[in-house]
């Protein structure tokens, strides 16, 4: 049975003090002043360059399935495959742009890319995962004399005395020559 003589304290008021004391304690704390914002994507490699691609862009990766080649078409259309239910065009993004082949195919991963109206798989050189890098170090622009690769980069950051392109997957998707595979 409950002491008649101890008055009963409310919950809101033990509540209430609780707060008064966390904002008593929290206003001797330093103000964070300035957030150092982040940008993440995911990093691999195309001929010698670094290049990173916005997480979003990406919907996985994955090792280079097996797939069924496509006849008369030029030769960095590597070919179709069956992923997740899904028949994929396979297009090795490094004869695309240009690049000489320098990577043993156990080496090479598939960025599987999709935009409302085409999926696609792209082969690309060894992946280096998720990079981060700080907001501020973003620079606009491509300072890259490689004419293929210029019109889907949208700047680049540097980390440790490193370029890295941001590639935008997405427009390559987008671009005339991208349909252009027939010879």
């Amino acid at each position: 049975m409950a002491n008649s003589n101890n008055s009963a304290i409310h919950p809101f008021d033990t509540l209430q003090s609780y707060q008064t004391r966390c904002l008593k304690i929290a206003r001797n704390h330093p103000v964070q002043s300035q957030t150092n914002t982040e940008w993440s994507g995911l990093g691999y490699e195309l001929g010698n360059h670094k290049i990173v691609t916005p997480l979003n862009e990406v919907s996985e990766y994955l090792n280079i399935p097996n797939f069924t080649r496509i006849p008369r078409v030029k030769n960095w259309l590597t070919g179709i495959s069956n992923v997740r239910g899904r028949l994929v065009p396979i297009l090795d993004l490094n004869g695309f742009l240009g690049f000489e082949q320098k990577t043993t195919s156990s080496k090479k991963r598939l960025l599987v890319v999709e935009n409302s109206e085409l999926v696609c798989g792209f082969s690309v050189n060894s992946i280096f995962g998720l990079q981060t890098f700080s907001a501020d170090s973003f620079h606009s622009g491509a300072p890259t004399d490689h004419e293929k690769l210029r019109p889907f980069i949208s700047g680049y950051f540097e980390k440790n005395n490193q370029i890295w392109f941001v590639l935008n997957l997405k427009q390559v998707l987008e671009h005339d020559y991208f349909f252009d595979v027939a010879i």
